[in-house]
């Protein structure tokens, strides 16, 4: 069973100058103190043998083994020692001093401060030593103070005086502390002989200690950033420590949102030292509004967040850009500036129908969409009726992941049907009253299709908006200031015809209770004066009229059948009016939510009738039935029981 140094792998015999273990200061340990439980599965198993007094099972068992270990990239120095360890043993109990004393060698170049297990053989442990005697030294180490050390590639962390055991022969050895000058120099360890060194350790940079109020600022030395400040106590934050500061000026610069940068310098001493600040304390940066709104639903949010209902103080408006929102049932309002330190302001945040510009046909970058967006907002913000504005990126991220919204309004697969939920769920998620879309106009730049629609509709009105052309901004302000056709119009519930040669309005016809019928009007009678204005015809009279406001009494001078003239007080009425059903002028979607948020006096019946033709327009024909049928109008002229029924055929 011949065996030589040449069984060890090159690739171990490489890593020799990487096996050193550190001893600690001068004081021997107790024996088996060294000594790591096995990781290695061959290990366990040899070890288990060598128990079992199977000495030659535990050479068969190792051979492989540390072949296969001492080739892992990963070397487990620990196991591999062990194993030499166990194949000494059972080599020398198999009366083979040469291989034994062969394995404790390549154990001593693998870890040079390697204890044997406890309670061995005085005989084993004799060989050991004597073979430790040949190829071991110590290295005896003084220092000024704890400090990292490292000896060829390994690093240790040492007291001010250690023993460390290596290898025989030479050694690099480097202080690695920071702040210190790394002083290599080259060592040169003997067999048996303590080598004795002393090391004076040279400061070359200096450390500050950084305090603040509050915390979580971030610190910079000369423009480089060195961390942020952690939660501390009341007097400030957690200490951060700056290392590695050169003798000479430096600069401080302490930066957090909503508070005043602080820029300031200082100068490390040479030689350099420890530096410490008293907390550093930064003034808030903040602004002053005040938030009022006639609505009494209105709450308000700064960039996506609630801060509560109106009418409100904000205080601790941080400087830099913000969007102001205040949203009610009815609309929103949306207030974008940059704040600057100390501003104040007070907003009157009236709210209008609100369209969310939610997206543009073939871009899909999140911030070029909100670019766009922003920019379609500005040109059209001098509109009063209605309000078109870009949702703040916190609220584009929360429903980005909504399922329901993962079609485009323009893709092919969007049907009429398809877009009516896309708003419904857009309006819901954005908590809007409806949605607008872009379409770039194909072939011109900066041009884009505005397609608006409001919640539950899929029918959208459409505005070409070059963004680039002032006349086309015109256009488009214009189109959105198109109000709300009259849904209710003044009347004397009395039916007037122009009769040849005859100057005034003849009444050919009194409603049954109504106001012309109070005022004691009748057949036959004419209509020749209202309000001291002289009536030759139907027009002058309904002029008249539409210029009075409801419930006022209107004087008239009537002619009756006999020829005689007399005086009459008759009170204004306000009976029904409808929007025309199509006219390409009106923004339908628009007029849906004007007609949502309608609250006029008397005019329920009116605005649910213009509600379903509304809807009936936009396609939403089981918005519309449920409507009229729930519509009750008088019989008669005009709009009436007459019209519903109309309008339900349709």
């Amino acid at each position: 069973m011949g065996r030589s140094k040449q069984d060890v792998p090159r690739v171990l015999r490489r890593r020799v100058g990487a096996a050193l273990w550190l001893v600690a200061a001068l004081v021997v340990a107790p024996d088996g103190a060294a000594w790591q439980p096995p990781t290695s599965p061959d290990v366990v198993d040899a070890r288990r043998l060598i128990d079992a007094f199977e000495f030659g099972q535990v050479v068969d068992r190792l051979d492989g083994a540390i072949r296969a270990m001492a080739s892992s990239p990963e070397l487990d120095i620990d196991s591999l020692a062990q194993a030499y360890e166990l194949r000494g043993r059972a080599h020398f109990n198999l009366d083979n001093q040469e291989l034994a004393g062969l394995d404790f060698e390549n154990l001593l170049q693998l870890k040079a401060d390697h204890d044997l297990t406890p309670n061995l053989s005085p005989r084993i442990a004799e060989l050991f030593d004597e073979v430790k005697q040949r190829l071991v030294g110590v290295l005896l180490l003084s220092m000024p103070q704890p400090a990292t050390v490292a000896i060829d590639d390994r690093v240790y962390e040492v007291g001010t005086e250690a023993a460390i055991s290596l290898l025989q022969g030479r050694h690099r050895f480097t202080v690695r502390q920071a702040g210190y000058d790394e002083g290599m120099r080259e060592i040169v360890i003997v067999p048996g002989v303590p080598t004795m060194l002393s090391v004076a350790m040279e400061r070359i940079t200096g450390t500050l200690t950084v305090v603040t109020i509050p915390d979580g600022v971030q610190v910079l030395v000369d423009d480089a950033l060195h961390g942020v400040t952690a939660p501390g106590s009341e007097a400030g934050s957690a200490p951060l420590l700056i290392e590695a500061l050169l003798p000479g000026p430096h600069r401080l610069r302490l930066e957090r949102d909503c508070f005043v940068t602080s820029d300031t310098s200082f100068t490390m001493a040479a030689p350099p030292g420890d530096q410490f600040t008293s907390p550093l304390e930064l003034a808030p940066a903040v602004a002053t509004v005040s938030v009022r709104s006639p609505e009494g639903d209105a709450t308000v949010f700064v960039d996506g967040t609630s801060r509560g209902a109106a009418p409100i103080e904000i205080t601790d408006l941080c400087e830099g850009p913000h969007v102001i929102e205040v949203r009610a049932q009815g609309g929103r309002f949306v207030d974008r500036r940059v704040w600057e330190v100390g501003a104040t302001a007070a907003l009157d945040a009236e709210t209008r129908p609100a369209f969310a510009l939610v997206g543009v046909a073939g871009i899909a970058d999140r911030a070029t969409m909100a670019e766009v967006a922003t920019r379609v907002e500005a040109a059209l913000a001098d509109t009063t009726s209605v309000l078109i504005f870009s949702p703040t990126p916190a609220e584009m991220v929360q429903v980005a992941g909504d399922p329901r919204v993962g079609v485009a309004f323009s893709d092919e697969e969007a049907t009429p049907v398809r877009r009516r939920e896309l708003a419904k769920a857009w309006s819901e998620l954005v908590d809007t009253q409806g949605v607008a879309w872009l379409v770039p106009v194909a072939d011109e730049v900066d041009s884009y299709d505005l397609w608006l629609l409001a919640s539950n509709s899929g029918h959208p009105d459409v505005i070409r908006l070059d963004l680039g052309d002032v006349g086309s901004r015109a256009a488009a302000l214009r189109r959105l200031a198109v109000a709300l056709p009259p849904i209710v119009r003044t009347t004397l519930q009395t039916s007037v015809v122009d009769v040849a040669g005859i100057d005034g309005a003849a009444v050919i016809q009194v409603a049954a209770g109504g106001a012309g019928e109070a005022a004691g009007l009748g057949r036959g009678d004419i209509i020749v004066g209202a309000a001291g204005t002289p009536v030759a015809s139907v027009a002058d009279l309904n002029d008249v009229v539409a210029r009075a406001e409801p419930n006022a009494e209107l004087s008239l001078d009537v002619r009756g059948d006999d020829g005689l003239d007399r005086s009459a007080s008759i009170h204004i009425a306000l009976e029904p009016d409808t929007i025309p059903r199509e006219d390409p002028n009106l923004l339908y979607n628009k007029i849906l939510l004007d007609l949502q948020s309608l609250r006029a006096t008397g005019a329920a019946a009116a605005t649910a009738v213009n509600l379903a033709i509304t809807h009936m327009h936009l396609g939403n024909w089981d918005r519309a039935i449920p409507i009229l049928e729930g519509t009750a109008l008088p019989g008669g002229p005009g709009v009436s029981a007459a019209t519903v029924d109309y309008l339900m055929a349709l």
